[in-house]
């Protein structure tokens, strides 16, 4: 990591800007900081961690929805994309 800061889980970024979360997933990982996602967030993990592989250290941010089975689902994912640190 660059900087001891990161992008901490805000949600519809898609509102700000047409790419949304992968926008603010490139900017993390050119910067060198950890970026937190929300588990609101418009745009897909997958598309997500896909913008900074390997180097750029990424969290996830867990709300308990009330359909648990999303939540259990977006840990899985978040598991399974081997992009947590």
């Amino acid at each position: 990591m660059a900087a001891p800061l990161g992008f901490a889980p805000t949600t519809l970024h898609n509102l700000v800007h047409p790419d949304g979360e992968i926008a603010t997933s490139r900017a993390a990982a050119h910067m060198g900081v950890a970026m937190v996602v929300s588990s609101y967030a418009s745009t897909t993990l997958e598309e997500i961690f896909a913008q900074g592989p390997g180097e750029n250290p990424y969290a996830i941010q867990v709300g308990i929805a009330k359909e648990r089975g999303y939540t259990v689902q977006l840990i899985k994912k978040a598991e399974d994309s081997h992009s947590l640190q």
